[in-house]
């Protein structure tokens, strides 16, 4: 799957966010809702963790910090 920043996505899963891609707690992001994605690092074939940073519903910005893939984020659009 392609990511583009600036696209809504939705979450799979519900995850944490973090002010800073490694720490501080910023709040959390319920499964099913939608998100802005604003910057990722997506690490193949290594230890390191993908890095999404998205704008939540809710007005919250921060990182979600996973070892699972961009699966986790289904595009959405808002004709849905």
């Amino acid at each position: 799957m392609k990511l583009e920043i600036g696209k809504l996505y939705k979450l799979n899963y519900g995850t944490s966010l973090l002010k800073s891609a490694g720490s501080n707690y910023a709040g959390c992001a319920k499964q099913g809702s939608v998100v802005l994605l604003l910057d990722f690092k997506l690490r193949k074939n290594s230890a390191y963790f993908n890095k999404f940073k998205v704008l939540t519903e809710d007005g919250i910005i921060g990182w979600i910090v996973t070892n699972i893939s961009a699966q986790m984020l289904s595009p959405q659009t808002l004709n849905e």
